[in-house]
């Protein structure tokens, strides 16, 4: 993978602030009328790094302004993707799925730590955001069929791509030291350091 460098370092953290969503599917229909809301929570991806926002009650049109960050140590930033998926929450029968949007990296690279904001628009599992043309009266029957028939709505972010230098930390200088089998030879002492670096990952697929 190619990761890319900004000033003093490595881009390894993805700063993301949730704004807000739109247009949303109505997930939880309404027995007794017409209509309906859902209770949806956004959920973000970037390699292993994930973040989940709250979830919002009975909205379409949620408002979050909540932040997360997203390490991105050797990310690739020609094939890198940034996943959005959101679900309405449901604690009875587990969450449904909403709509998710597939977002390159590489824009954030060239904005050179600069915040990009802009609207992502929500497909299907795969990502893919295609949907038929259709007038607000076939738009209705379709959608008693199947909430996705005029879209899966859109998220609105602020993204931006960082160097943050608290992620890599230099553990120490170690000394390593080679001798000779007979000391009786007079070989010479050698010794090299190495500099060992850490760098902060999430742990995955633990017992």
């Amino acid at each position: 993978t190619a990761s890319v460098s900004h000033g003093e370092g490595e881009l390894n953290e993805l700063q993301i602030t949730l704004i807000r969503a739109r247009d949303l599917p109505v997930m939880d229909k309404n027995m007794f009328r017409s209509g309906g809301s859902s209770d949806p929570l956004v959920m973000f991806k970037c390699g292993y790094s994930k973040a989940t926002s709250t979830t919002k009650k009975k909205s379409l049109n949620p408002e979050w302004n909540e932040t997360f960050t997203l390490e991105t140590h050797d990310m690739d930033t020609k094939n890198g993707i940034l996943e959005i998926e959101v679900e309405d929450y449901d604690l009875a029968s587990g969450n449904d799925f909403m709509g998710k949007a597939l977002v390159p990296l590489h824009p954030f690279a060239e904005a050179k730590e600069a915040p990009v904001r802009a609207w992502y628009k929500l497909g299907d599992e795969q990502g893919n955001a295609i949907f038929t043309p259709m007038s607000a009266a076939e738009g209705k029957k379709a959608l008693a069929k199947n909430p996705f028939a005029m879209g899966r709505g859109e998220v609105e972010l602020e993204v931006k791509w960082v160097h943050n230098p608290n992620k890599v930390v230099a553990l120490s200088k170690v000394v390593m030291a080679n001798t000779a089998d007979d000391a009786s030879t007079g070989s010479v002492l050698r010794t090299r350091e190495v500099i060992l670096i850490f760098r902060s990952m999430q742990a995955r697929e633990l017992p």
